[in-house]
């Protein structure tokens, strides 16, 4: 006798069907395995039959997914480099003037100026969305930051953020 499994389900041992486990789908009926989801997608639920896209299917507007295969999780859908997480709308929004993000992730861009010792006194000089420490460059010779308003929050968004020493 010779069974075959349904959607959402593989051949296990003897005649049973398991379901497809979170991060695979199986569409069709049949002895074929589940497919494991691809990069960008994920499958959030036991027995799917389909990969979800990250970009349009998940809560995170504008998401990718970090590198791997079957993804069982909505969580792996992320902001792209250049890109922070709002957290009031859930959505992915380029890094401003004077700031970058070189990793992909949720966290918050990294501002050029801030107190970290390579980004003292210097400036953005690039475009919004921007992928590379490279955005930030010194300020002109005999100028840059007052140095008690130094700290994790000061935005050096172009040369004019510069002031004279």
């Amino acid at each position: 006798m010779s069974c075959e499994c349904k959607t959402r389900h593989q051949a296990a041992t003897g005649l049973e069907c398991a379901q497809c486990s979170a991060g695979s789908a199986k569409s069709s009926v049949g002895n074929q395995t589940w497919t494991a989801c691809l990069a960008g997608e994920f499958a959030d639920s036991i027995g799917s039959t389909s990969c979800k896209s990250c970009g349009t299917e998940s809560p995170v507007a504008g998401a990718t997914a970090t590198p791997g295969t079957g993804i069982p999780s909505v969580d792996v859908c992320t902001c792209e480099m250049g890109f922070f997480l709002d957290t009031a709308t859930n959505t992915c929004v380029s890094c401003l003037l004077g700031s970058f993000k070189d990793l992909v992730g949720a966290h918050l861009c990294t501002l050029c100026g801030s107190s970290t010792d390579i980004l003292v006194n210097k400036h953005g000089a690039g475009s919004v969305a921007a992928t590379s420490i490279n955005q930030c460059v010194l300020c002109p010779s005999n100028s840059g930051q007052e140095a008690g308003s130094i700290t994790s929050f000061s935005l050096m968004a172009s040369v004019y953020d510069c002031v004279c020493m």
